[in-house]
């Protein structure tokens, strides 16, 4: 059986597996936010934007 203490550990490293997984997702989206913004204004091609979103995922 698992120890009270041990319970609040697994516990807490949950949540903070969880909060760096929010994070990083929400670097995401801001990132593609930003991308979309650029092609509205004009500032970057399309084709440019998607070459970023890919190379930002590491493909």
């Amino acid at each position: 059986m698992m120890a009270l203490f041990d319970q609040e550990k697994a516990v807490e490293q949950f949540g903070y597996e969880k909060k760096q997984e929010g994070r990083k997702e929400g670097r995401k989206e801001g990132y593609d936010e930003l991308l979309r913004n650029l092609v509205k204004a004009g500032e970057l091609s399309l084709e440019k934007a998607a070459q970023y979103a890919e190379m930002a995922r590491g493909k």
